[in-house]
């Protein structure tokens, strides 16, 4: 007969009236009949019952019996309190050694409900246990430890690890990203030649960079590891002597360590603000609010006699609140690294590459050391909020504080047309007259990385130099848009070091500056200006226009046209918030032996202001082969841009006045006009002008106009907007939107009265089927 429930309720009724031993008996055998039953909390409820009795008749031995049985059953269940209990028991009570500290360790649980006083004994009482039976270095299970957050540094720079060496890509017009390694190469083959294979050094190692290999580290430098704690409990963690630990295998060479890092002090984990949150999982790791780690730094300086070092662990001695217990011991390094998918095995059985991050070859040679210290408003900050196209000059120097000479200097930066670098000219260093460091342009996903390198790049070990790193804000509206500058530098020994700096830009509009052609027979120009800020904003903004100037870039140095510009009238142009101005003036060719006027200051000179390199990819100049077989003639590819140098007065809602520059580069009106008439399918030859629009007047013919990559872009995405329709919301009318042929400026509907001098307009439905009308006084 099934009838385990009924004999389960007949022993308990008998363990009233029987002494402690008899009745601890009867309960352990109304546990088992439970179990038959399958009431497995009533068993464990017995089980815990029959443990207390023999634990008062003083049979310890039975009564660890009967706890751990319950423990099998309570453990994970949820039942936290009653588990809490029997853990206690058995961590205070067992002869068990191993289960004692096990126990312990499991009632220091990360998501305890348990008052924090209640929490504070538990921890004594596992410190105390630790401490009763472990001879050597203890097994920490606390503080958590997020292992795939850890970075490495090789060597002693960079001294911050601030967001300048993040790995922050930037995506070009090709959709793909440069990043810090592309950099590294660019700046490599320019110092040491195309030909040298390359190898790259990171700076530091982290879960965004490839850490499939061991890298190296400079020897008698830090070999450093920042690594984040967490405290789960709700109460403080103290600890103390912090030191990283070298694996087992790697013991005899603790020699030729120079130095093992250690914090000076004891550090002290605040509670934690969500205890309740289980950190088993990544997931809820990457949840938590940053301020719940704490960021250590450890080090471990290497000798050259090593070969590699590999670290495993992190040492410590945890101490609870009062700190009369204190246990030396460990927490274990394991770091996953990358999933991998190459093959269907590995995608099914969820396959990992290693992660050699915390290893490293101890290099034979030192490198190169520099400290390179910058001031200026863009320096002292990661983050600018700044107008489109303003500049910033950053006073750099560079002081080799290291015992090697550097025999080799240079810079690399994913955004060439924003950032330059101008060293002192040595010819006159007495003038302190500033030029452009030479510079190249190697290819990379459309965009291009700028390289200049310091003509002066010799540093004997002591000795500095200064340089001035230039960087324009972006001419379009963005946010935490990043620019990346890379210092590259050799020593004397063939060593390698680099520098990283990056910064961040928010900008807001201020000039809006266009060129449009009124004469093309003689080159007759308005320079369209507008002042962005309106006047409901809590700020005032005056800009005054300094200089308008013409940049030529060739692929041929030695052959560059004359392009002359010159203003009809000679005045000063000042653009109020809100308003717009018009600048007047000629743009013309002229012979290649005759003076060249390539800029009009319209007000005073300034002659300390930033210059750029404007190189553009070398394949923009190239000859089609199949052009050059059918023509004789072969005319030399040139780019023609405007450069708007402005200087701005903003006054605050605060009272506050702030004064600040900015360049703003127009491409050649000719050229656009030429590309904006060629999609509408307008033959040119028909136009009613004297001259063919696509060239400057009194240009050499060799020479043959053309627009840049970031030019043609800008030039489309302005065509579209120019070209879209807008449908009311309201009474769901058509709106065609009309363009001037000479500019591309937008002209509404209701203007069209005023385009009476206007010989020809375009009105485009779509960009598929552009429609062209003429209009003449008499319309």
């Amino acid at each position: 007969m099934d009838l385990c429930k009924e004999a389960a309720s007949q022993l308990i009724r008998l363990t009233a009236i029987l002494p402690d031993l008899y009745a601890g008996v009867l309960q352990e055998r109304a546990a088992y009949y439970s179990s038959k039953a399958k009431m497995f909390r009533r068993m464990v409820f017995h089980y815990v019952m029959a443990g207390h009795r023999y634990n008062v008749s003083g049979q310890k031995l039975l009564a660890m019996k009967c706890y751990e049985k319950a423990l099998v059953e309570y453990d994970g269940k949820g039942w936290q309190f009653a588990e809490d209990h029997i853990l206690y028991v058995l961590a205070t009570q067992s002869t068990n050694h191993k289960l004692a500290i096990d126990c312990s360790a499991k009632l220091v649980r990360f998501y305890s409900d348990q008052h924090p006083d209640q929490q504070a004994a538990f921890l004594q009482h596992y410190l105390t246990t630790l401490k009763t039976y472990e001879t050597s270095q203890s097994l920490f299970v606390l503080p958590v430890l997020d292992a795939q957050s850890i970075r490495v540094i090789y060597g002693d720079r960079p001294s911050s690890t601030r967001s300048s060496i993040e790995h922050v890509p930037k995506e070009q017009d090709g959709g793909e990203p440069i990043s810090w390694e592309d950099l590294e190469r660019a700046t490599f083959h320019s110092l040491l030649g195309m030909n040298k294979p390359f190898h790259s050094k990171p700076l530091i190692g982290d879960e965004h960079v490839e850490n499939g290999i061991v890298h190296e580290t400079p020897p008698f430098e830090k070999f450093r590891v920042e690594i984040r704690l967490r405290n789960p409990l709700a109460i403080p963690l103290v600890l103390k002597n912090i030191r990283l630990g070298l694996e087992e295998s790697g013991a005899h060479h603790r020699e030729h360590i120079v130095e093992m890092g250690e914090l000076p002090g004891p550090i002290t984990l605040p509670p934690a603000q969500n205890p309740n949150l289980k950190p088993e999982s990544t997931a809820s790791l990457d949840v938590l609010a940053v301020d719940e780690f704490t960021t250590i730094e450890l080090y471990v300086i290497p000798s050259d006699q090593m070969e590699r070092l590999k670290i495993d662990r992190i040492l410590f001695d945890l101490t609870n609140q009062d700190g009369n217990v204190s246990v030396a011991g460990y927490l274990p390094i394991e770091i996953q690294g990358k999933r991998l998918f190459n093959t269907k095995q590995q995608r099914m059985a969820k396959t990992y590459a290693p992660d050699c991050r915390l290893s490293a070859k101890i290099a034979k040679n030192l490198w190169p050391m520099l400290e390179v210290k910058m001031s200026g408003n863009a320096a002292r900050q990661d983050h600018v909020h700044a107008y489109c196209n303003q500049m910033y000059q950053i006073a750099t120097d560079l002081e080799n504080i290291g015992k090697v000479p550097v025999d080799g200097i240079c810079i690399a930066t994913d955004h060439p047309d924003l950032v330059s670098l101008s060293e002192i000219n040595q010819e006159n260093a007495w003038e302190k007259k500033w030029s452009l460091a030479p510079a190249s342009l190697f290819p990379s996903n459309g965009g291009g990385i700028l390289v200049q390198k310091l003509s002066q790049g010799m540093l004997e070990c002591g000795q500095k130099m200064s340089v001035r790193l230039s960087i324009r804000a972006p001419c379009h509206v963005v946010h935490r848009h990043p620019i990346s500058i890379l210092f590259y530098y050799t020593g004397q020994n063939g060593t390698v070091r680099q520098h990283r700096y990056q910064l961040a830009f928010s900008t807001m509009p201020l000039l809006s500056t266009n060129i449009r052609i009124l004469r093309a027979d003689d080159g007759l120009c308005a320079l369209d200006l507008q002042n962005l800020v309106t006047n409901r904003e809590a700020m005032l903004a005056k800009v005054e226009i300094l200089r308008i100037s013409t940049v030529i870039t060739t692929s041929k140095e030695n052959e560059k046209p004359n392009v002359n510009i010159f203003a009809v009238q000679q005045r000063s142009v000042l653009v109020e918030s809100d308003q717009s101005a018009i600048f007047c003036f000629f743009l013309q060719g002229s012979a290649s032996n005759s003076s060249s006027f390539s800029e009009i200051w319209l007000a005073e000179q300034i002659s300390d202001i930033p210059s750029w390199s404007n190189l553009l990819p070398e394949g923009l100049f190239a000859i089609d082969p199949t052009i050059s077989e059918q023509q004789e003639f072969i005319p030399l590819k040139v780019n023609l841009r405007l450069s708007v140098l402005w200087k701005a007065h903003i006054i605050n809602s605060d009272g506050t006045s702030t004064t600040l520059f900015g360049e703003n580069f127009v491409p050649n009106p000719y050229v656009v006009l030429k590309k904006n008439l060629s999609i509408t399918g307008t033959n040119l030859a028909n136009l009613p002008y004297v001259l063919p629009i696509s060239t400057l007047p009194g240009i050499d013919p060799k020479f043959e106009f053309i627009l840049s990559p970031k030019e043609e872009k800008e030039i489309d995405l302005a065509r579209i907007e120019a070209a879209s329709t807008r449908r009311d919301s309201l009474t769901g009318k058509m709106f065609i939107n009309w363009a001037h042929p000479d500019s591309g400026r937008r002209i509404l509907p209701e203007d069209q009265e005023s385009l009476s001098d206007c010989k020809t307009i375009i009105k485009v439905h779509s960009i598929d089927e552009p429609i062209i009308h003429d209009f003449s006084k008499n319309r």
